[in-house]
């Protein structure tokens, strides 16, 4: 299968989409945008491009690019309108769903995506699904977390077993090793690789930004860096 430059920080489905689960984590971890809600869409929107022209030669059916795609808008549409009443207004008005589907039914069709994909053994496709109820997406769950913790648990035993889930940055040595270390540092549990993804976010691409050797990851990289404020030491 030929890679091209737009194969974005590796050559699997989580690491093209990396950028903006980062966001999703920092976002969930307390960082804030620095950019009004109109911008940040315009953002997203150009990184949801990236991701889906990296993704277009990883060898993926055309209906499996548009659902990764669909379970990472998801995941934003889900958690951006928890940044204030104006990003729920702005996104309550034409959220990212409708913008790249025309659809606004992703609280439940999320799950009947995931489910039509568990069904088909879709690996790569249902990691990316799992890092997105991990990252923060609720959807129709979200006034029944006991059923959500449940659902999450059983993915992770179906696809790693009693494995710690890769990173999305995992196909880069290096940056594996930085998060290693600091996931030394936190307590260990099945969500401390995520929780270590959100606080060391900016970092991950202020520090590591020369292991984007890819035009489009490197261009991600930058817009991560515009969208989030750098944390002081």
């Amino acid at each position: 299968m030929s890679r091209t430059d737009g194969a974005a920080e590796g050559s699997t489905l989580l690491g093209c989409y990396a950028p903006l689960i980062y966001l999703a984590l920092a976002i969930g971890d307390g960082q804030r945008p620095s950019l009004d809600p109109e911008t940040l869409a315009f953002e997203i929107v150009r990184m949801l491009d990236d991701a889906r022209q990296a993704v277009s030669h990883l060898g993926l059916r055309r209906t499996e690019i548009e659902d990764a795609e669909y379970g990472v808008v998801a995941l934003l549409d889900d958690i951006i309108p928890d940044l204030g009443p104006e990003h729920a207004r702005v996104w309550s008005g034409q959220s990212l769903e409708a913008r790249r589907f025309r659809s606004g039914l992703a609280g439940d069709r999320f799950f009947e995506l995931l489910e039509r994909h568990r069904r088909s053994g879709r690996q790569e496709l249902l990691q990316l699904y799992l890092m997105c109820l991990q990252a923060g997406f609720a959807g129709r769950l979200n006034q029944r977390r006991p059923q959500l913790e449940a659902l999450i648990a059983s993915l992770r035993s179906e696809l790693y077993g009693d494995e710690r889930p890769p990173m999305p940055w995992s196909d880069h040595p290096p940056a594996r090793g930085a998060a290693a270390g600091l996931a030394a540092q936190r307590v260990p549990s099945p969500w401390t690789p995520l929780l270590v993804a959100a606080v060391a976010v900016v970092f991950i691409f202020v520090l590591f930004d020369t292991l984007f050797v890819e035009a489009q990851a490197a261009k991600a990289a930058q817009r991560i860096e515009a969208l989030l404020p750098t944390p002081t030491p």
